[in-house]
């Protein structure tokens, strides 16, 4: 039996640990602190969390919007909340912990360290050291938060966004240093619960990524402006200090900004209650043993891997986070690196690609992409047709009071006629590992037991897609002309039945109105039932009537010839000239 060791208990090492267990490997798990990593403790469902509780606030505050009445103004206990997402998390964590029992994964509460590809030195929380030998070795550990020079974390006034989320009380004024994808949810989140929120970002535009369409960041900002959150872009913070239970800082142009504008190189003085620095992750190695055993890092610390997740010690591989901003820090990528690192071990080994994932932001509205943004695209020399569709235009957007956002779809201009409409675009919501990135989906593998599942995002959406619609709708025309072909068929073996007293021309009708009803049954899945039935019937009528001339010497008179030409053209009118007809 295969004898596995994981360090890190997050998305990726419990999902990898699972994956073995169930593959009938002897497995370790190796956990610092608690089940779950980040994504659980200390970033995805407690931001979530926190999130669910901002909207429950706002939703609340606009009743009169939705014809309801109530007495008094909802506000927020800051306390309750804090409660109900330590609740979620604890349940969550418990979950795991009953996995790993169910699974007969052993788990060691513990600092791993690596001493060599076979063993691996575990100092238990009492105290303890024990040394655990395997076969293979995954690395797991995960990132933390990082400080900037001048910003270091008190824990009190200058907030990482793990303390942001334990604070049992709302700051009058909230400075976020970072308009990434952490700082926006933040931004959003503490809006809600009533604080004064400035945003500032050293770049010209909120989540400045490539991977993130620059319309959404245009929306994101439009959205906040609503909200009365002050954005400061292309502007960073000097001169921080805490003075008399008061951060006093000033407001500066950033330097990394070309060309900053006068107003971006005026020096203003501002004052808050806090600050909360969201400006990144870095590796989490400390006392992993990484140098001595022979492991390669790069210039800042991540771990190097091949293609196969293969570090530079044999029979070691890394996922995760660990791996830094050259793969996708992202909950659901790491799980499944886990699987693909697991699949390898079993002998069946499958490649990690990165150029499909779904990622989402959850801010007011909610950002979902997957592939190419538009200016990705670009850079790589493809020629793209880009369509926007505003989600006020839905009905249901309507009638829920949700209306800014929009879907944009990124489509390469020849993928074929209108491919950009005809499409079939892989649009998935999903995920991240820290606070600011979704929850990961249950992985192919699938576990007994995941603490986060999918959410669906809503507002802005962008994704790409080839034109892919033309041979699925022309199969499902297809399936209509055989439908009415075994219906010619059953109908013209009704006359012979003899009122159902001879078998051949009985079972030829019977089976030939059961094909079609069944081919019509799946052709309605796609087309307008209205359009399908009248094609069916209309065609089926003119041939049947065609069949009964020439081959029962049925005649027919004129009108019945003039009601037949009409049924044709009115065929042709809905082939033609009906937006019905496209698939």
């Amino acid at each position: 039996m295969k004898r596995l060791t994981v360090i890190g208990g997050g998305p990726g090492g419990y999902t990898a640990a699972f994956a073995a267990a169930r593959a009938g490997m002897e497995v370790t798990l190796v956990e610092a602190a608690h089940l779950g990593g980040t994504c659980l403790n200390s970033g995805c469902i407690p931001t979530k969390t926190l999130k669910a509780s901002a909207e429950a606030l706002e939703t609340a505050l606009r009743l009169a919007e939705f014809g309801i009445t109530c007495d008094g103004t909802p506000h927020v206990d800051p306390a309750a909340v804090l409660a109900r997402k330590e609740k979620v998390v604890d349940i969550l964590r418990g979950g795991l912990e009953k996995a790993c029992t169910r699974l007969k994964v052993r788990l060691c509460v513990g600092h791993g360290k690596v001493l060599d590809a076979r063993h691996v030195e575990v100092t238990m929380a009492d105290g303890g050291v024990e040394v655990v030998e395997n076969d293979a070795l995954i690395l797991a550990t995960g990132s933390r938060v990082a400080e900037l020079p001048g910003l270091a974390f008190d824990h009190s006034h200058i907030l990482s966004s793990d303390d942001a989320l334990q604070l049992d009380r709302v700051p009058q004024r909230l400075v976020i240093v970072g308009g990434g994808v952490i700082g926006c949810e933040m931004a959003f989140i503490y809006r809600a619960f009533g604080a004064q929120v400035t945003v500032v970002e050293g770049q010209n535009r909120l989540l400045p990524m490539p991977s993130m369409d620059a319309d959404v960041s245009t929306l994101l900002q439009r959205e906040m402006k609503k909200r009365r959150i002050s954005c400061e872009l292309g502007r960073t913070l000097k001169d921080v200090r805490v003075e008399d239970g008061v951060v006093r800082a000033t407001l500066t142009a950033s330097p990394f900004v070309d060309k900053p504008t006068p107003a971006q190189q005026k020096e203003v003085p501002v004052e808050a209650d806090m600050v909360l620095v969201t400006v990144g992750r870095c590796p989490a190695t400390e006392g992993l043993g990484l140098t001595e055993a022979g492991i390669e890092t790069d210039r800042r610390g991540w771990v190097v891997v091949d293609d196969a997740l293969k570090t530079s010690l044999p029979d070691v591989y890394a996922i995760g986070d660990l791996l830094g901003p050259s793969r996708v820090m992202l909950a659901h990528v790491a799980a499944m690196e886990g699987l693909c690192v697991v699949e390898g071990l079993c002998g069946k080994p499958r490649a990690m690609r990165y150029d499909a994932v779904p990622s989402g932001v959850f801010t007011s509205p909610e950002v979902g992409s997957v592939g190419l943004s538009e200016q990705q695209a670009r850079e790589q020399g493809l020629d793209v047709r880009c369509v926007t569709f505003q989600m006020r235009e839905l009905g249901k957007a309507q009638a829920m009071g949700e209306l800014p956002g929009f879907f944009k779809l990124v489509a390469a201009a020849d993928s074929g006629a209108g491919g950009a409409y005809r499409g079939r675009p892989c649009l998935r919501p999903g995920g991240g590992s820290r606070p600011g990135g979704g929850q990961r989906p249950d992985p192919g593998a699938g576990g007994p037991y995941h603490p986060c599942p999918s959410h669906a995002g809503r507002g802005a959406v962008r994704g790409r897609a080839a034109g892919a619609g033309g041979v699925e709708s022309r199969m499902h025309w297809l399936l209509l002309l055989l439908a009415i072909c075994s219906e010619i068929v059953a109908t013209s073996a009704l006359r012979e039945t003899q009122g159902f007293t001879r078998l051949l021309p009985s079972l030829l009708c019977i089976g030939g109105y059961a094909l079609a009803f069944y081919l019509l049954s799946v052709v309605v899945k796609y087309v307008p039932v209205g359009i399908a039935y009248a094609l069916w019937s209309g065609i089926g009528v003119v041939i049947v009537s065609l069949v009964g001339w020439f081959f029962f010497h049925q005649k027919l008179d004129l009108p019945a010839m003039i009601g037949l030409g009409l049924i044709i053209a009115g065929v042709a009118v809905m082939h033609l000239f009906s937006k019905s007809m496209e698939l």
